[in-house]
């Protein structure tokens, strides 16, 4: 779809499973260890209750978004 083709009342989606395996590899890519997303046993003492996903590991999937499916292959996410 091109660019010029996108209405503000369009709707797009996707699901994705974010697993302790994809946490984990986010962590040693981006080398952000905090122990609130690795520690099962961290989180739970923690405001969440729980772990947490790395806020811009979900953020790169705008990213993916834009460069693949929206609004088209090859697109390129330049701000926000």
């Amino acid at each position: 779809m091109k660019f010029n083709k996108i209405k503000a009342s369009m709707h797009y989606e996707f699901q994705k499973t974010i697993t302790s395996d994809i946490v984990r590899d986010f962590a040693n890519v981006s080398e952000d260890k905090n122990p609130i997303h690795l520690y099962e046993e961290y989180g739970k003492r923690s405001i969440f209750k729980d772990k947490i996903v790395h806020g811009m590991l979900i953020g790169s999937f705008f990213s993916k978004s834009i460069a693949l499916d929206l609004p088209e292959s090859g697109s390129i996410y330049l701000n926000q």
